[in-house]
């Protein structure tokens, strides 16, 4: 995967860190911990439509993968596009 191919990859995985850490320091009664979770879901967000418009876009998926992950990328949407992610990651450093 090249660059921008890694770009969404980062930005999901930057939004559950941030969901996550918004949640450990709720249960500290952190002052703040609300604006940590809002920002996670903003960024979750917007990863969760770039990863669409990536899928839909994908010129080596056939139609019936491609609506597949899309099934998947919409039922589950932060966790569904990063498994997305990860499983294209991984089959672009397979030799065919």
């Amino acid at each position: 995967m090249d660059k921008a191919g890694k770009a969404p990859l980062t930005l999901g995985i930057l939004s559950l860190i941030v969901f996550f850490l918004g949640l450990a320091l709720k249960t500290y009664e952190y002052k703040y911990s609300n604006y940590l979770i809002f920002g996670s879901f903003i960024l979750g967000g917007i990863y969760w439509i770039w990863s669409i418009i990536g899928l839909i876009s994908a010129t080596h998926l056939k139609q019936y993968q491609k609506t597949f992950w899309l099934i998947i990328v919409v039922a589950v949407p932060a966790f569904g596009a990063v498994i997305y992610q990860i499983v294209q990651q991984r089959r672009n450093k397979i030799a065919a």
